[in-house]
């Protein structure tokens, strides 16, 4: 938990500064208006539902995604589905990528990372900011920045700055709810329209340059193995696994659907254990054979890693 001066008035709309850096926004980028606009339009929806569900303005949310992500479409947000820039953390046990030597969250849809964003900013460390009214959008840029949520000094100041040159502020009242009744609206049209899809099928995503899919729940690797149509002992082979000794998949599992890399790809030559790691989730996570893994560090075959074991990937 933190503290912050509230309610902070970022700039009057007739002060030569504000001026100046609405200018500044539409000079630097005059060719991501249409890539902001199109952001607002694609998740504005999405921004007020969390605002609804969670109580987080949804002027907020949109400026986040803005920024973090580069209007969608950043690497983190492109690969990962990461719109908001949120680390792995001790506490995140699913699936993850890495930008240099920080690992950060994955997810299987923009959609998750915008619910994630709503649960991380839930967590202790922000509760004073929900004291704010939902239009204070200074208040809770502020607080963001005061509570550690980026390290960029004028981390605040931009949000602010988008979500004025956007007018973002706008779905925070009656257009926001508008908005989401004319999408849940839609929604009910276009289940009429479109018969549901099979709850076995899973996209198929590629990781590592291997093909891959994430479990849900029901899922089990026997039924995961028709589905695909490959026999069930190369599945549990492709992850390191036989019959004897495999668990039934937990939701939020990688399953990798052809045989693993020897070592991991360049720029990930090293990884530090983390507490509750094995040496097969390291091996799943960075998409190696779990033999290949131990000879690259001459483990024998009882080892596992214990927190802060430094382990070569390649």
């Amino acid at each position: 938990m933190c503290k912050y001066t509230k309610h902070f008035s970022f700039c009057n709309k007739k002060s030569a500064f504000c001026a100046l850096l609405g200018l500044f926004f539409a000079l630097l980028a005059p060719a991501q208006t249409r890539t902001q606009r199109e952001y607002v339009e694609r998740w504005a929806p999405f921004a007020v539902e969390q605002q609804r569900l969670h109580g987080i303005p949804a002027s907020i949310t949109l400026a986040q995604g803005l920024l973090e992500s580069a209007a969608g479409t950043s690497y983190l947000a492109t690969e990962g589905n990461n719109h908001f820039g949120i680390k792995c953390h001790r506490s995140w046990k699913l699936d993850s990528i890495f930008s240099g030597s920080s690992c950060y969250r994955r997810y299987a849809t923009p959609e998750e990372s915008f619910n994630d964003h709503s649960l991380f900013l839930k967590g202790n460390r922000y509760t004073t900011l929900f004291e704010l009214d939902l239009d204070d959008y200074a208040g809770w840029a502020r607080g963001l920045k005061a509570c550690g949520y980026a390290t960029d000094p004028t981390y605040d100041t931009k949000l602010i700055a988008i979500i004025e040159l956007c007018d973002l502020n706008r779905f925070v009242g009656k257009e926001g709810e508008k908005l989401l009744a004319q999408r849940d609206k839609e929604v009910k049209k276009d289940k009429k329209k479109k018969p549901a899809l099979p709850a076995a099928m899973h996209p198929v995503s590629r990781r590592w340059g291997l093909h891959c899919v994430k479990v849900v729940k029901g899922d089990t690797y026997e039924s995961l193995a028709e589905e695909f149509n490959i026999k069930l002992d190369k599945l549990l082979s492709f992850n390191d696994l036989d019959k004897k000794h495999a668990e039934e998949p937990q939701p939020g599992t990688l399953v990798y659907l052809e045989k693993k890399n020897k070592q991991a790809q360049e720029g990930h030559d090293t990884y530090r254990a983390r507490k509750g790691d094995t040496l097969w989730s390291i091996a799943q996570t960075f998409g190696i054979n779990v033999k290949d893994l131990r000879k690259l560090n001459h483990f024998d075959g009882k080892y596992e890693p214990t927190e802060g074991d430094t382990i070569a990937l390649r």
